[in-house]
C-alpha cells in the first residue's frame, strides 16, 4: 500500500464538493493511510461531522480546544492540550480538499482565526490544496493573486477540473478527481521540501517554473478498415504522470494524447491524436515553442499499406495485411531540435541497454529511458515501472522499481540537471 505507516490532516471547508472528501478518506485509507479529519465551521453546514468521524475512526477537530472548562470557559490546561499543535506533531502531511478561496486567501495573507487556518500557518510539513468554487472566483484577480502567492512559496496546488459547476454553468473550478489528488500527494511526500518555512534555502517546489515542457503519452492506432486497428497495449499512465509532475513543479505543460481510458488531467492543455502521422504532426507543430520534448506514447512502427473503406466481412476468409514503416518522430525531431531538450523511452524485450545507447545516438537525444516491461508490475499498464536512465554522456543509472509519479519526478530531476545551464529563473 503506497500510504503504509503515513498519517494526513484532511482539512474540509465549506463547499459542495464536501461529500468528495468521503470518498477521497476512503482511498487514502485503502491506501493504508492514517487520517484526522479539521472541518471549519462552514463545512459542517454541508455535511455532519459524524460521517467524517465514523469513516476516519478518529475524532473530528472543529475547535481550537479539545475541551473548555464548563465554569470558566478557559482551558482546562490539567489534562487538555492545544489541539493545533498535538495535530502539527502528529501528521505527514496534510491537505485541504476541498479548499475554498476564503481558506486559500487566508493561508496566503497569514490569517489563524480558526483551528483549520491555525493548523495552515503552523504545519512544516507538505501542505496541498484542492481547489473547489465557481469560476467567477476562481477567476478573481484577488484569488489569483493570492494562490499565485502559495505556489511562489511552495505549497501544492492540485489543478481544477473544468466541467459543470454547482451553479449549472461549464467553466473552470471543478473539484479535482480523487486520482488527481492522491497523485499530487504521492508528489509531495516524495519531493524535496519547497517551502521557506522548511528549508534553509529559497522555495524550490517550482524548480521548473515557466519551463516549456511538451509530452506525448498513449498509443496510436493504425486502422485496417472503419472497424478495426492495430495498435499496443500502452495505457498512457507514463506520459500523464509526467504531465501531472512536470504541472506541479511550475512547467507550462502540453500534452499530446493518443487514445487512453485515463481522465485528462485539468489544468493541462490537451491535444488529443489518434495516428502515429497525426502525432508527428501534432509534435512538430508545438517544437518551436518548446524548450522540452518528452516522447513518452508508444508509436506504432508500422501501418497498414492499404485502408479498407468497407468494414472487412469475416466471410471473405483469410485477410493478408501488408504493413509498412511509421515515419520515427524522434529520429526526425533530433534533426532539427537545435537547443531543444529531448528525451525518449526504450522498450525492448531483449539487448535493452545496447538498444537504447544506439537509439540515444541515432535520435540525437539528451536522455533516454530504457523501460524493463518483462519484469512483473513493470512497463505497459502497470502503476509502476522499473526503469534504466542513460544520459548524453554515456552515464547510466538504474532505478528501483517505483511508481509511475515518483519515476516521473526522477525523469525531471535529470531534465532540470540538464536545462540548468540553459534557463535563467523566468518570473
Amino acid at each position: 500500500m503506497i500510504f503504509e505507516g503515513k498519517k494526513f490532516i484532511l482539512g474540509v471547508t465549506g463547499s459542495i464538493a464536501c461529500y468528495k472528501s468521503c470518498q477521497l478518506l476512503r482511498k487514502l485509507q485503502e491506501d493504508g493511510a492514517q487520517v484526522k479529519v479539521v472541518m471549519t465551521d462552514n463545512a459542517t453546514k454541508f455535511i455532519n461531522p459524524l460521517t467524517f468521524q465514523t469513516l476516519s475512526g478518529n475524532p473530528v477537530y472543529l475547535k481550537m480546544f479539545n475541551k473548555l472548562d464548563k465554569n470558566t470557559q478557559i482551558q482546562a490546561s490539567n489534562h487538555e492540550e492545544l489541539v493545533h499543535i498535538k495535530l502539527t506533531q502528529w501528521a505527514d502531511a496534510m491537505f485541504v480538499a476541498p479548499a475554498t478561496a476564503n481558506i486559500i486567501s487566508k493561508t496566503a495573507c497569514g490569517i489563524a482565526d480558526d483551528l483549520l487556518s491555525t493548523l495552515l500557518i503552523s504545519f512544516q510539513g507538505p501542505i496541498i490544496f484542492a481547489p473547489a468554487m465557481d469560476e467567477g472566483m476562481y477567476k478573481n484577480v484577488i484569488f489569483r493573486e493570492n494562490l499565485g502567492k502559495l505556489k511562489d512559496k511552495g505549497y501544492y496546488i492540485v489543478p481544477v477540473d473544468k466541467g459543470v459547476l454547482a451553479s449549472g454553468k461549464i467553466g473552470e473550478g471543478r473539484f479535482a478527481s480523487i486520482e488527481s489528488i492522491i497523485k499530487n500527494i504521492k508528489h509531495a511526500l516524495s519531493a524535496k521540501p519547497a517551502r521557506p518555512d522548511v528549508t534553509s534555502g529559497q522555495a524550490g517546489g517550482e524548480d521548473l517554473r515557466s519551463v516549456k515542457i511538451l509530452i506525448t503519452a498513449g498509443g496510436t492506432r493504425e486502422f485496417l478498415d472503419p472497424i478495426r486497428f492495430i495498435g499496443n497495449a500502452s495505457s498512457g499512465k507514463m506520459g500523464y504522470a509526467l504531465a501531472q509532475a512536470a504541472k506541479i513543479r511550475g512547467a507550462d505543460v502540453k500534452l499530446i494524447s493518443a487514445p487512453t481510458l485515463l481522465s485528462q488531467p485539468g489544468g493541462i492543455e490537451i491535444i488529443n491524436v489518434v495516428t502515429a502521422r497525426q502525432m508527428r504532426d501534432k509534435v512538430i507543430e508545438n517544437l518551436a515553442s518548446t524548450d522540452v520534448l518528452i516522447m513518452a506514447s508508444a508509436i506504432g512502427d508500422f501501418k497498414p499499406k492499404t485502408f479498407t473503406k468497407q468494414k472487412r466481412k469475416r466471410a471473405e476468409g483469410s485477410w493478408d495485411i501488408k504493413l509498412v514503416p511509421n515515419s520515427d518522430i524522434l529520429l526526425e525531431v533530433g534533426k532539427i531540435k537545435k537547443n531543444k531538450i529531448t528525451v525518449g523511452f526504450s522498450i525492448e524485450t531483449e539487448n535493452q541497454i545496447d538498444v537504447a545507447k544506439e537509439k540515444l545516438k541515432t535520435k540525437n537525444l539528451d536522455l533516454i529511458v530504457a523501460n524493463d516491461i518483462i519484469m512483473k508490475n513493470s512497463g505497459f499498464c502497470s502503476d509502476t515501472n522499473k526503469a534504466v536512465f542513460i544520459d548524453k554522456n554515456g552515464k547510466i543509472e538504474k532505478m528501483p522499481l517505483l511508481s509511475k509519479i515518483e519515476l516521473a519526478d526522477k525523469i525531471l530531476d535529470k531534465i532540470q540537471n540538464i536545462g540548468r545551464n540553459k534557463w535563467k529563473r523566468r518570473k
